[in-house]
């Protein structure tokens, strides 16, 4: 009889929440169909099923869960009949009552905002997550509001309390320092021009800087480790890059894995799927883990330096920034237009000193310069 036991999904929580069951009791599921949604502190992700069989649940919805534990069964047919329904079954096949199921995130951030049930019921949905609240506290859209002295009292989000987290561990712990490098991007327009008219991929200046970062794993292999407590350094094989993702809703990293074996249309539909995921805060725990480098993206209008932290468990991070434009005389005394654009990089002082900093850019900005 397998067991749908609950894996350990990241190293900081010591239980989760099971948030919904998305196959009913008494179910038959196919082996990989994804049975129930479980919430840690990071995201959400989707349980599968390692088996086939008929569904029984043995925990309820917004039951806390620890990782290893078990809470349902696969049964065969004969099994299911067999066995009577549990306590948590029965409050599943109960589910069809009107009921709005608060997670606990979104919980948290309704008492810190005073957000009343009853504007939570307005919603509309039968589970309200903490994208849900934030979203509300965003369009000030609340039944209630905290203040002190006449003085708006405002809670930083979710979202942003995780970044303020790694942002006073990066400098707590790691001392950096910065250099930029300045790339020619004539080329690189006319090669992103080129492969578009081959795919239905839309291809920014990211895919490009993803595909450069990841060629140089080979010759830069301090680039993509971590620095251990005893000094010594990780190195994983592959690279796999981390690219921020900010649309509004809390900044992310998700990981564009093996990105050097990977052509320009799979980047840029990895890159897609993220920002789709961001918008409705559906990443997994498998997307926002094992980077061993990330690439701070900085490309709005005007843009031309940004110095990003050093994320923890990496020990460097490249700043993207807007493309630009400055005029040049040629060789043949002419003025000319020239496309450009900054490339930073933050590195830990302990592991890479500005001599490979140098270096390590100048590669990928030969790269870069070499499309056409």
């Amino acid at each position: 009889m397998p067991d749908v036991t609950v894996p350990k999904l990241n190293s900081n929580d010591a239980s989760y929440t099971l948030v919904e069951w998305l196959a009913p009791e008494g179910h038959r599921v196919s082996e990989g169909e994804a049975v129930a949604v479980i919430e840690t502190s990071k995201a959400t992700t989707d349980l599968g099923a390692t088996h086939s069989g008929v569904l029984r649940h043995h925990a309820a919805p917004m039951q806390q869960i620890a990782p290893g534990e078990v809470i349902g069964a696969l049964l065969s047919e004969e099994e299911y009949a067999r066995q009577p329904v549990t306590v948590g079954s029965e409050r599943a096949a109960s589910a069809h009552e009107p009921e709005v199921v608060i997670t606990r995130p979104a919980a948290e951030l309704m008492a810190r905002h005073v957000v009343s049930e009853e504007s939570v019921r307005g919603l509309g949905k039968r589970i309200v997550r903490r994208s849900d609240i934030e979203a509300m506290v965003e369009r000030g859209d609340l039944s209630g509001g905290s203040s002190v002295d006449g003085v708006e009292i405002r809670a930083l989000s979710a979202g942003q309390r995780a970044v303020a987290v790694n942002v006073a561990k990066s400098h707590r712990g790691i001392p950096s320092a910065f250099t930029v490098i300045k790339v020619y991007g004539d080329g690189l327009i006319r090669a992103r021009q080129r492969v578009a008219e081959g795919t239905s991929e839309f291809l920014g200046l990211v895919e490009f800087v993803v595909r450069a970062i990841a060629r140089q794993r080979a010759d830069f292999p301090e680039v993509f480790a971590d620095l251990r407590a005893d000094s010594t350094l990780s190195i994983a094989p592959g690279a796999h890059v981390g690219v921020t993702v900010d649309v509004g809703r809390g900044l992310y990293l998700p990981i564009v894995r093996d990105a050097a074996e990977k052509s320009l249309p799979e980047i840029s539909g990895m890159l897609m799927e993220f920002r789709v995921k961001a918008l409705r805060g559906r990443f997994s725990e498998a997307d926002l883990t094992g980077g061993n480098i990330a690439l701070a993206v900085h490309v709005e209008t005007d843009v031309v330096d940004a110095r990003p932290i050093i994320f923890p468990g990496h020990v460097c991070v490249l700043s993207l920034c807007s493309m630009q434009e400055e005029l040049h005389r040629t060789t043949e005394g002419s003025i000319e237009t020239r496309s450009f654009f900054n490339l930073g990089l933050t590195y830990d002082h302990r592991v890479i000193n500005g001599r490979e900093s140098m270096r390590f850019l100048q590669a990928v900005k030969r790269d870069l310069e070499s499309l056409s």
